[in-house]
């Protein structure tokens, strides 16, 4: 993003917030989980933008995001937005004191205004500028007075087609799976073949549901108002695991697959993103996914046992290699995919060292 003189030139690496000058001098404003979405003040005084899910611009998710500010001059960002809301979209008024942006944080996404000190820091609460106009991506003009806006409606269904013996397939033969105006994220099967999962916001919220693979009433497992996502069902289909977010925090529960009793919270809850479970092929371990707070970019694997008196005591994985994704190759190994370059591993978590075997050379 340009200065508003065109004499300087911000711009994002990784989780750092550059600044590049004329003479090609290039100065690091600060580091942040994510960044992205970068605002120029009209005085060319400070930096807004956006933290965590840089995909919502993409796919319009609901994931918790937040406005940030920087000094241009150099100083520490401030988070200028709370709550674990999604807040996207920042622009800035002719006054560089006003700042707009969107958030769901009351439901449907509309624009609010948060006033500025000298300082930079906020007076007082977010102000909700708008009712019900769906706002996605906002832009104001120069002088302040004209606000341009996008909506985004999202409806995702689900198709099923049949796998042929040899060959292709066309999607002109797909079976329409669901017909709702509903937006659906995630899709697994039963491992005994016998039930469709899936995340829908039908209900409001992002809920876990499941359908009959040969067609049947539909069953919602999941309810409340924390939306729910990534279902994985066990080996047996007796439950579902699956993660939620409430107040920005992702957190990894159980729940019985006939969605009978309450679920139950199983990830540490330590972190602010614990997310996307997955069970072990017996179905007697269930690991999930969380930053390593020590290296930046990375992830560590956690894994909770079952037992037949609950659950027992998370396991911490620490993964020597910045990884994408992961799945268990047997009750006791994961298999990771390198980021870095491709590679795919495999990771005994039994072990105190759990260093990787290569499966291969090149995965990319």
């Amino acid at each position: 993003m340009w200065a508003p003189d065109g004499q300087r030139l911000a711009y994002v690496h990784g989780d750092s917030l550059l600044l590049k000058a004329a003479d090609g001098a290039i100065t690091l404003l600060g580091h942040s989980p994510d960044p992205h979405s970068l605002a120029w003040s009209h005085d060319g005084a400070w930096i807004a933008y956006v933290s965590e899910n840089a995909r919502y611009p993409l796919d319009w998710n609901i994931a918790p995001s937040s406005i940030w500010i920087v000094p241009t001059a150099g100083g520490t960002p401030t988070r200028l937005s709370t709550g674990g809301a999604l807040d996207a979209s920042p622009t800035w008024a002719p006054d560089s004191r006003r700042l707009l942006f969107t958030s769901n944080r009351a439901g449907t996404r509309d624009i609010y205004q948060l006033n500025l000190d000298r300082r930079g820091r906020a007076e007082g609460d977010p102000v909700r500028v708008t009712t019900g106009l769906n706002a996605s991506l906002i832009g104001l003009s120069a002088d302040g007075r004209q606000l341009a806006y996008s909506v985004v409606t999202n409806h995702s269904n689900i198709w099923s087609v049949a796998l042929p013996n040899a060959g292709s397939v066309s999607s002109r033969t797909a079976e329409l799976v669901t017909s709702d105006k509903e937006t659906i994220e995630g899709i697994t099967i039963s491992a005994d073949g016998q039930w469709r999962l899936f995340d829908s916001d039908r209900a409001g919220v992002q809920q876990i549901s499941k359908r009959p693979l040969a067609g049947g009433a539909l069953q919602q497992v999941t309810r409340g108002s924390a939306p729910a996502f990534a279902a994985s069902i066990s080996p047996d289909s007796r439950f579902i695991a699956c993660h939620t977010i409430a107040n920005g925090l992702r957190r990894v529960f159980v729940a019985s697959s006939d969605g009978g009793d309450q679920p139950v919270q199983v990830s540490r809850g330590v972190g602010p993103d614990e997310r996307n479970p997955f069970w072990s092929p017996d179905g007697s371990r269930l690991a999930w996914q969380l930053p390593d707070a020590t290296r930046p970019s990375a992830r560590s694997v956690d894994v909770a046992t079952r037992t037949s008196s609950g659950w027992g005591a998370v396991t911490r994985v620490q993964l020597p290699m910045v990884y994408m994704q992961a799945a268990w190759l047997d009750g006791g190994t994961l298999m990771v995919r390198d980021s870095l370059n491709g590679r795919l591993l495999a990771v005994d978590i039994d072990r105190t060292d759990p260093l990787p075997r290569e499966l291969t050379r090149d995965f990319r």
